[in-house]
């Protein structure tokens, strides 16, 4: 009998469940020298999800739902490897307000920690919390809806630029054309277009979510700071990645670029090679989670490579800005213009950014067709 496409996304949902399940279990147990033993079968469970899927010929729902799911396990691999492997969060995370260590609280206190834990992923109101944070000082009325005007403006953004994207050789799976292939403007405009499509997704998502739980009394404006730093200070590639784009990675990924560059290595903390350790360790780790992801969706080992090289790649550019500021100063050099740095962060998203975009293209992993175009709804009238 066929596999229906309701019946393949409830297997897959109850398999993260009981990831989600598990992972939740892991952190809950109280510290203890044995603790860490819960890793192995834990991780044993999550990379077969990733692992063992369905071929894609043989599936009938769209890829990108198979990347969520392979997105979520990754996740779900690393969390595990930072607070059960790595580290004893119980004794050093805290939630604002808490009165004491996470291991002195009751099971369901812990439990509902734990949980906390897993799914805040930016540790809002946390002592771990990624830094930078825009949060609003607004009143509940008017917290809502300026998010629900920020909603229609990222859904007109994404119905605009889809409509174009629709109508663009470069984004079609079957085929397509390399985003570079007439030349830098027209790879500007690929590479631009993608950015924004996918920023505006997650803006989107995120103000009509925060919109919601704040309309329904679940939290208060400063609860849901904004998803994205502000544009208007992404003058290097280092300000790209540590402002501007979602910081819904930045714990995982610096747990353990600090420990393999100040424990497995033994580079002391503050020194050049600590840094640039973590930093390379970080952005090869991101890699392998968005990796995954796409492997999860295409079953292709050439796209897991390309996201790996292209997060990477980031590393290093920030590497070559750090160098290039550090001898800047050095020889006294002025206050640099912010469209310089503006120009700079776009010339390198645009070059760099195919080698990631592309993927995304070929393997279907994200649709240019929104429930409701205004565009289409208007030209066909």
């Amino acid at each position: 009998m066929a596999v229906t496409i309701s019946d393949s996304l409830q297997t897959n949902s109850i398999k993260l469940v009981l990831l989600w399940a598990t992972l939740l279990v892991g952190i809950t147990v109280k510290p203890s020298r044995n603790r860490r033993i819960l890793f192995f079968p834990l991780s044993c469970l999550i990379f077969g999800s990733i692992v063992f899927q369905q071929s894609p010929q043989s599936r009938r729902y769209p890829a990108f739902v198979e990347y969520v799911i392979g997105l979520a396990a990754a996740n779900f691999m690393c969390q595990a490897s930072d607070f059960i492997f790595l580290n004893e969060p119980q004794l050093t995370l805290r939630r604002d307000g808490q009165p004491k260590l996470a291991n002195e609280l009751g099971i369901f206190a812990r439990v509902s920690w734990a949980n906390d834990l897993i799914s805040n992923t930016r540790g809002v109101n946390w002592n771990y919390e990624a830094p930078n944070l825009c949060r609003s000082t607004k009143t509940r009325w008017a917290f809502v809806v300026a998010n629900l005007v920020k909603s229609a403006y990222s859904y007109l953004t994404l119905d605009i630029i889809s409509y174009a994207m629709r109508h663009n050789p470069a984004f079609h799976h079957e085929g397509n054309e390399a985003m570079g292939a007439r030349a830098f403007v027209w790879q500007t405009w690929n590479a631009m277009g993608y950015w924004t499509i996918l920023y505006s997704y997650i803006q989107l998502s995120h103000a009509l979510g925060s919109a919601v739980m704040v309309f329904v009394g679940e939290g208060s404006s400063k609860d849901f700071p904004d998803y994205m730093g502000p544009l208007s200070e992404t003058t290097t590639v280092r300000k790209f990645w540590g402002r501007t784009w979602h910081q819904s990675l930045r714990r995982m990924l610096s747990a353990h670029g600090k420990h393999f560059a100040n424990v497995f290595l033994g580079y002391p903390k503050g020194t050049i090679m600590s840094a640039y350790t973590q930093l390379f360790i970080a952005f090869m780790v991101s890699g392998i989670i968005h990796g995954s992801a796409d492997f999860v969706a295409t079953r292709n080992i050439h796209s897991f490579n390309r996201n790996i090289q292209y997060f990477t790649m980031q590393a290093a550019a920030i590497a070559l800005e750090d160098a290039i500021i550090f001898f800047g100063k050095k020889m006294e050099v002025g206050k640099v213009p912010k469209a310089v740095g503006y120009t700079w962060v776009v010339t390198w998203m645009v070059l760099s950014g195919p080698v990631w975009l592309e993927t995304l293209v070929t393997g279907r992993l994200l649709k240019f067709m929104l429930p409701f175009s205004v565009l289409d709804y208007i030209f066909k009238a």
